[in-house]
C-alpha cells in the first residue's frame, strides 16, 4: 500500500518534476516560453511604449512560472487524491481533447485554483497591474486561470506516461485532416482551438474557439482548407486556360490554401501566433507540400444565405 504524501511533500513533488521538465525535455521548454510569450504579449498591447515595460517582464516572467506550478501542483493532488478515479480510457484521448476538457474536468476546484494562486508572489504583481492598468483586471484574472490549466493539462500528460499509457493513434482514412489529425482539438495558440466540421481527403471545414477556464467555449471564427496534389495539378494544365503553355514542372507538387475567417477582432501578434502555428503543422503533415498560403479574413459582419425553398 503505498503512501500518502501531504501536500507539502506534493508540492515539492511538483516542483522538482517542473523543474526537472524544463531543464531536460527541450520540447517542453520550448512550448513553455512560447506560451509565456504569447500571455505576455497579451499585456504589452497595452503597455505600448511606456516605461514600465522593463518592470513588467520583470514582475510577469515569475508570475507566470508561479501560477504555472500552481496548476500542475492542483493536477498532481487531483491525481493522487484516493476519491477520485480517473480511468486509462481518459488518458487515451487525444492529447487537444485533454487539454479542452481541463476546466470540466477540475470541476469545483476551479474555486480552490483561484484560492492557491492568491499567493503574495501572485497578489503583487495583480495590484501593480491593476493600480496602472485597471482596464486589463478582468484580463488579469482570466490569464491566471488560463495558465494554471495548463499546468494541469501538463500534469495530465505527465500522469499517462507514468501509468505506461499511449495516446490513441488515429485510424488512416479520408478524414484523417489535412492541417491535423481531425479527431481532437488542435490548438492554434494557448488560448484558440479548432475543431473539425467537415472532413474530406481535399478539403476540410474547422470551428474555430476560444478556449474557457469554464468550458464554455466560444466560436469565434472558422477555417477552410483546399488541398492539389500533383495529379490534380496535371488535370489543371490540361483544362483551365491559366495555365497555358506552363508546364507541370512549374507547378507545386502538393499545395494547401488556407482560409482563416475571423469574426472578431484579434491582435496582430496573435494573428502572426496562429498562422505560423497553422504553416508549420501543415507542413509537417503534409511533407510534400511546397506551396501552403494563408489567408486570413477578418470581418465583424457575417452573413448566411439559404435560398428559399420553393416548390
Amino acid at each position: 500500500m503505498s503512501q500518502t504524501l501531504t501536500l507539502e511533500e506534493l508540492y515539492q513533488k511538483s516542483l522538482s518534476k517542473l523543474s526537472n521538465k524544463l531543464e531536460e525535455d527541450a520540447s517542453f521548454r520550448l512550448e513553455f516560453n512560447n506560451d509565456y510569450e504569447f500571455y505576455k504579449q497579451r499585456f504589452w498591447n497595452y503597455l505600448k511604449a511606456r516605461p514600465e515595460q522593463k518592470e513588467f517582464v520583470e514582475q510577469f516572467f515569475p508570475y507566470y512560472q508561479f501560477v504555472y506550478l500552481q496548476g500542475y501542483f492542483l493536477a498532481e493532488q487531483f491525481v493522487n487524491d484516493e476519491n477520485i478515479d480517473i480511468p486509462n480510457e481518459f488518458f487515451i484521448q487525444p492529447n487537444g481533447l485533454i487539454r479542452q476538457q481541463m476546466g470540466q474536468v477540475l470541476g469545483e476546484d476551479q474555486a480552490f485554483l483561484e484560492e492557491i494562486t492568491s499567493a503574495e508572489i501572485t497578489a503583487d504583481f495583480e495590484v501593480w497591474v491593476s493600480q496602472n492598468y485597471e482596464v486589463v483586471e478582468e484580463l488579469v484574472y482570466e490569464t491566471k486561470k488560463e495558465i494554471a490549466l495548463i499546468g494541469a493539462y501538463a500534469r495530465f500528460i505527465d500522469e499517462r506516461q507514468s501509468r505506461g499509457v499511449k495516446e490513441q493513434e488515429q485510424p488512416k482514412t479520408a478524414q484523417s485532416g489535412i492541417i491535423h489529425r481531425s479527431d481532437t482539438a488542435y490548438f492554434i495558440d494557448p488560448q484558440k482551438y479548432l475543431v473539425a466540421l467537415y472532413s474530406a481527403k481535399a478539403n476540410e471545414r474547422w470551428a474555430l474557439l476560444q478556449w474557457s477556464n469554464n468550458g464554455n467555449n466560444n466560436e469565434i471564427g472558422s477555417v477552410m482548407v483546399q488541398s492539389y496534389i500533383e495529379k490534380d495539378m496535371k488535370a489543371m494544365i490540361q483544362q483551365l486556360p491559366t495555365y497555358e503553355n506552363q508546364s507541370i514542372e512549374s507547378l507545386p507538387k502538393q499545395a494547401v490554401f488556407i482560409t482563416l475567417i475571423l469574426d472578431v477582432e484579434i491582435p496582430q501578434n496573435e494573428l502572426t501566433y496562429m498562422a505560423n502555428t497553422l504553416y508549420y503543422g501543415t507542413k509537417h503533415r503534409n511533407p510534400s507540400a511546397d506551396e501552403i498560403q494563408i489567408q486570413i479574413i477578418e470581418t465583424n459582419n457575417v452573413f448566411y444565405f439559404t435560398p428559399d425553398q420553393q416548390s
